[in-house]
């Protein structure tokens, strides 16, 4: 719309407009303004006394104009008008010829003036709106100019949102505090992705007050981060090396001396551990015990050595085992203490794997502390997923999230509660990664709360997730909800009845071909619930629901495929006035979406002014002609439109003031339009009759005479008689009023008008079309025909005038109207009862008369 109201050919054309409408008005300003004044200045305006009462009513009047028009008006209309206004008022109101009254509150103002500025002020609202409305959102630019969130460990305590800091202090000052005659080993336990490295960097800041040169040296060695792992012990010792050479010379080559013994590390394994190596033969020799030696060094040395040691699970069993033989064994001295981070079940898994007989025990030998990591406060978890989500989600998506999703989804008491989702802030890191790349995508074609659950199955249970989409057969029944072609999806399990919860978990064992255990299948069952209600509910969706077949696929692909419609478009072209809306229907046909556009506009049942609705029904009625074109004319859900058109569910008498006159006279308007199908329009009557609703738009009289008028324009045009018109003309019937209601046994009465017209035109046409329509099979026998009885009741009360037409028809083939001479013979014969006949061209099952 917008490339539509402000592109270079639109202004143009609007230029021009004004130029000739400003110029006319110049050119007749006298003659016009004289006709004006003759008919409402001099006899109705003139007579209007200035005053304080007349100033506030113009006042309070224009105002309410103005908000009307801002609110209630199309952008379009306001154009138009705008047109329109703006050459009268530079032609009139600066002009000489007419004298404007003023306000007597405010002398220089005239009372056109009020009308005319509050005009402009809600024009420029209005396009003000129209523009704030198609600026793209800012939340998506800056989370699309700014990327993926990382999952980075905690660095500083400034960013420590679980509050672990405080643990974390509190270790590192006993550390410092602490004094013992060998080593001593803190473990740090927990899960993957729980925070491990974040943590241990907590217990490094805590160290940081106390200062690295005075009290203490911090060596970091991370296992994982090697390359080749063969000598991992080696590795390990000559880091530990190369730091303590930086600050404790003597140390260092005191330890390299005793290393050397125990382990495969060669002089020459790197430059400076060579050196060192030399050093150490040069200084001490060989005849000290080097053990000995390196505590006498450590007694004297007033500092503390912390090695930390992070991602040990990340590395093979043997490899676990060498970094606890080397913290056990090999580096086990005092004033040495280790920070090790690992999943403790891994440990014990990877002293399994090497036969480790004692395993249980060997944890707690190795470990004078294990600390596990201190648990996280689920609140916590949800206060960092909304900072991040705040970044990433509209305005009111997050609010939903605020208000409704968290508080009422995530809590532990809730009987369908969701908590379990959530484990640790790597969790959090990866479904909110997940939704930068899919919310944008899609977040104006979705219901929130529904994407919001899909995308925490697909984080969660990524198997089951894959499942719903390529057999949700297996989960999911549709049905027909409220009025016919309004389709949703429905658990197959109804979530209320007893033993539910055990039948769904045998459904998704089938589906995904694993066993889940009862936690996973209750949460699996819980999402399930929120995104689908049972089959027996009553609830119903929105149009974008993911509980709408036509939507459902647009959750899972993140784009809107080529046979996919837009409910954010649809949306915006039936707000946006007949040209938009009927651009759009134009658009999305044309891509091989007229069923499903058929199916949106017979479900929409709110309109928001009359406008809104005339243009609603313009372009339905434009849709379905071209529809039945296309697909044949009994392929339109006629019963729907029916309904609409009879005030279902009631609120046209709220859109028109008058609406007995005024909707009769714009729903005949609809049907007077021959720019639609004649073929849709004469069936849809037909409809409205045989269900007796034709009182709702005028009287049975009126519209079977429109129909006529169809019947006569297509007969006289270059369509004759053929199989469509001959359709339209058994059309044109009227039935007897009984309950009201219809009636399938009751075949109404054709119009005399319309048969007069049908006769003249045997005369002149192809009777092939008719004659195929009037032959029917015979309801006992298949094999047997007959002539339907409206024939010779209601069109040829004399028999042979039928026979007299066919014999003369000079348009019709001669093989064809001998076939119908033999059948009329033989049927004459019978009494008109069913008759058995080898037809060869003039029994056509796609036209019937009844």
């Amino acid at each position: 719309m917008r490339s539509q109201l402000f592109s270079k050919w639109s202004i143009k054309k609007f230029i021009v407009f004004e130029f000739i409408l400003f110029g006319t008005l110049y050119v007749f300003q006298y003659p016009i303004s004289n006709l004006v004044n003759w008919i409402i200045v001099d006899k109705v305006l003139s007579k209007i006394p200035s005053g304080y009462f007349t100033d506030s009513y113009f006042l309070v009047t224009s105002g309410l104009l103005g908000y009307f028009l801002y609110r209630k008006s199309e952008i379009t209309f306001q154009i138009s008008l705008f047109k329109i206004i703006l050459p009268i008022l530079l032609a009139f109101r600066f002009s000489d010829i007419w004298v404007i009254t003023c306000l007597k509150i405010l002398p220089f103002i005239g009372y056109i003036d009020v009308f005319v500025l509050t005009y402009f002020v809600s024009l420029i609202c209005s396009i003000y709106n129209f523009l704030i409305s198609k600026k793209p959102n800012k939340k998506i630019y800056e989370i699309q100019t700014s990327g993926f969130i990382g999952d980075d460990p905690i660095l500083y305590e400034a960013d420590d949102f679980y509050n672990r800091k405080v643990t974390a202090n509190r270790i590192a000052d006993l550390i410092v505090r602490s004094s013992t005659n060998s080593s001593f080993a803190i473990s740090v336990n927990g899960p993957y992705g729980s925070g491990k490295t974040s943590f241990i960097n907590l217990i490094s800041n805590g160290l940081n007050k106390y200062g690295n040169d005075d009290l203490i040296i911090k060596i970091q060695f991370d296992p994982w981060s090697f390359d080749n792992k063969a000598d991992l012990a080696g590795i390990f010792l000559e880091q530990l090396i190369e730091k303590l050479a930086e600050v404790e010379p003597t140390l260092s080559a005191v330890l390299l001396s005793y290393l050397k013994k125990i382990t495969k590390l060669e002089p020459g394994m790197t430059s400076l551990v060579g050196r060192m190596h030399l050093f150490s033969h040069f200084i001490f020799g060989q005849a000290i015990n080097e053990r000995e030696r390196i505590e006498l060094i450590l007694q004297k040395l007033d500092r503390k050595i912390i090695v930390f040691i992070d991602d040990l699970d990340r590395l093979q069993p043997l490899e676990v085992w060498d970094i606890f033989r080397i913290i056990r064994n090999t580096v086990n001295f005092s004033k040495f203490y280790y920070v090790v981070a690992f999943d403790r079940e891994y440990a014990i898994t990877s002293l399994e794997k090497i036969n480790l007989s004692y395993k249980d025990v060997y944890l707690e030998k190795i470990f004078q502390l294990e600390v596990p990591l201190p648990k996280i406060e689920i609140d916590k978890v949800y206060d960092v997923l909304k900072d991040r989500l705040k970044l990433i989600l509209d305005d009111s998506d997050y609010n939903e999230l605020d208000h409704d999703i968290l508080p009422h989804y995530f809590e532990l008491e809730y009987e369908q509660s969701l908590q379990g989702i959530f484990e640790n802030a790597r969790g959090v890191t990866r479904f909110v990664n997940s939704l930068i790349i899919s919310y944008p995508l899609i977040k104006d074609e979705i219901v929130f709360k529904e994407f919001f659950f899909l995308e925490l199955l697909k984080f969660k249970y990524p198997g089951v997730y894959d499942a719903l989409y390529e057999h949700k057969e297996l989960f999911l029944i549709k049905k027909q909800v409220a009025a016919a072609y309004k389709e949703r999806l429905f658990l197959k399990i109804s979530i209320n009845e007893e033993g539910s919860h055990v039948a769904f978990t045998q459904v998704l064992k089938t589906a995904c071909g694993s066993d889940f255990s009862n936690s996973d299948a209750f949460l699996i069952f819980n999402l399930f619930s929120h995104l689908f209600s049972g089959p027996f509910s009553s609830k119903q969706k929105g149009e974008n629901s993911v509980t709408n077949p036509a939507a459902f696929g647009i959750y899972f692909k993140y784009f809107l495929g080529k046979m996919d419609l837009s409910e954010r478009q649809f949306k915006f072209a039936l707000k946006g006035g007949i040209k938009q809306l009927g651009t759009f229907v134009k658009d999305s046909y044309n891509r091989g979406l007229g069923e499903k556009l058929i199916k949106r506009f017979l479900i929409v049942d709110r309109f928001s002014s009359k406008q809104e609705f005339e243009n609603y029904l313009n372009i339905l009625f434009q849709l379905a002609s071209r529809y039945t074109e296309d697909e044949g004319v009994t392929a339109f859900p006629y019963q729907i439109l029916i309904d609409k058109l009879s005030d279902y569910p009631g609120d046209l008498k709220k859109l028109y003031a008058n609406y007995s006159t005024k909707y009769q006279k714009f729903i005949k308007g609809l049907f007077s339009n021959y720019e639609n199908s004649l073929f849709f329009l004469n069936q849809l009557i037909f409809e409205i009759k045989r269900n007796r609703k034709i009182e709702d738009y005028g009287t049975i009289r009126e519209f079977s005479q429109i129909q006529v008028g169809y019947f006569k324009e297509l007969v006289n045009s270059n369509h004759g008689l053929s199989e469509k018109v001959v359709w339209m003309f058994w059309g044109i019937r009227e039935f007897n009023k009984d309950d009201g209601k219809a009636n399938d046994d009751d075949f109404g009465y054709l119009v005399d008008d319309s048969i007069a017209i049908l006769k003249r035109a045997l005369f002149i046409c192809d009777l092939s079309a008719f004659l195929k329509s009037i032959i029917q099979n015979s309801m006992h026998d298949e094999n047997k025909y007959s002539i339907s009885n409206m024939v010779f009741e209601q069109i040829f009360i004399d028999k042979e005038e039928l026979l007299g037409i066919v014999r003369a028809s000079e348009n019709t083939s001669e093989s064809t109207k001998s076939e119908f001479v033999d059948f009329y013979r033989k049927l004459e014969n019978a009494g008109f009862s069913p008759v058995e006949f080898n037809f060869e061209s003039l029994v056509n099952k796609g036209i019937t008369s009844i």
